[in-house]
């Protein structure tokens, strides 16, 4: 995709292809994903800020290129193209989270003083349940934790599917 955009200005048409590639790439993956692969574990927001930054780094690359073959094809480069640069330079190196929070101010700070074993039955997944050295241990005491919650008749019901899975 960075090459894409580096030679934008001299091959326009590989904007159109690299965007057919992304869409098949992203059809074979989902294929891939719901077929033959298993579900992953979830990874957290780590990867779409890392994937959110690359996006950044595209303009850099883009006008960069605009840069480069605009002054290999007709000798000069405009001024507008550095000030478009130096534009997506700044819009690199300053956090988007920064410039969301200035754009859209949110006084819906939401607080809690759960504890971790109270806010345990929100996780999608710990440490010990996606470890395979205790995760059969790990899975029980927390079954164990959701029939503590339930009453009468559930808490019947967990108990029998406790002797199934367990």
């Amino acid at each position: 995709m960075l090459f894409v955009g580096f030679y934008a200005n001299l091959i326009p048409v590989g904007i159109f292809i690299n965007f057919v590639g992304l869409i098949l790439s992203y059809h074979v993956d989902k294929i891939l994903l719901i077929k033959r692969h298993k579900r992953p574990h979830p990874l957290g927001p780590e990867l779409s800020d890392s994937m959110a930054r690359f996006l950044e780094l595209f303009l850099v690359s883009f006008t960069v290129g605009n840069l480069v073959f605009e002054g290999f094809i007709r000798g000069t480069t405009s001024p507008a193209n550095f000030g478009v640069m130096i534009f997506t330079i700044v819009v690199f190196y300053i956090p988007s989270s920064w410039v969301g929070k200035c754009l859209f101010k949110s006084s819906d700070t939401i607080t809690t003083s759960k504890t971790h074993d109270e806010a345990a039955l929100d996780f999608v997944s710990d440490y010990d349940r996606a470890n395979p050295m205790y995760q059969e241990k790990a899975q029980k005491e927390w079954f164990d934790m959701i029939a503590s919650l339930a009453t009468g008749q559930e808490k019947d019901d967990l108990a029998n599917l406790r002797k199934q899975l367990f």
